[in-house]
């Protein structure tokens, strides 16, 4: 199954599920979440280009329209995490082809089908370099912020920041969150929230920093404690 994110530029959800019927008369709408739609298609390849897997991931000093990704690159898609490009993969759409990066999301396994020409407004983004790492440490030793606004719209809060794709913004909710449980009890959406803002930490710098995952955690998990 393979997760359609996003739109090339200049076409809407609906047309572009339009124009791609041409490609497969096999496809199914998945969910929708936050007004971006997902859209799961079975269909075989029409042209899957393959390279021998890159051991590096792209350079953390690309912004912009200038990031681009190779076969084998780790990359961060947000609300998503890591992922590794699997693929580029190219498909007739309309009267053109559009091209895709497919991502492997590391901690879910789901694939998903990134149009490249709108990976930086989707967010998709290279891994943090040293002095992020730093910085989302920084923030997880600060002291938490306790929100005292309805539970519901504090959740909205903190699912907006771990949507941005920003690691720091998923640091403050794991922090607050971890500040909040001391204060009081989580409801069932806060605790899931907490636990994926801490797999979406701890797989990141684990990919940064080239650690394990589990000595990633300890280290949060000891950060996180209460003085």
């Amino acid at each position: 199954m393979i997760l359609l994110e996003s739109t090339p530029e200049g076409l809407g959800i609906a047309q572009y599920l339009g124009k791609l019927v041409d490609i497969s008369n096999d496809y199914s709408i998945v969910t929708k979440l936050s007004c971006r739609c997902f859209f799961a298609i079975h269909a075989a390849s029409n042209s899957l280009r393959t390279a021998p897997v890159s051991t590096r991931s792209c350079n953390n000093n690309q912004v912009g329209a200038n990031m681009t990704f190779k076969i084998g690159d780790k990359a961060v898609y947000p609300a998503h995490g890591v992922g590794v490009i699997k693929g580029i993969e190219s498909r007739s759409i309309g009267e053109g082809k559009q091209d895709f990066y497919i991502l492997q999301i590391i901690s879910s396994g789901a694939t998903l089908m990134v149009p490249i020409t709108a990976s930086d407004r989707a967010g998709m983004r290279c891994l943090i370099s040293d002095d992020e790492v730093r910085r989302v440490y920084k923030i997880l030793r600060s002291p938490g912020k306790i929100s005292h606004t309805t539970w519901n719209r504090r959740f909205r809060e903190f699912n907006d920041k771990l949507r941005t794709g920003s690691l720091a913004d998923v640091a403050e909710v794991l922090r607050d969150l971890c500040s909040l449980k001391g204060d009081k009890d989580l409801s069932f959406g806060e605790k899931k929230m907490l636990e994926k803002a801490r797999g979406m930490i701890v797989s990141e710098i684990s990919a940064a920093m080239c650690r394990a995952e589990g000595d990633v955690e300890v280290e949060l998990n000891q950060m996180l404690l209460p003085n």
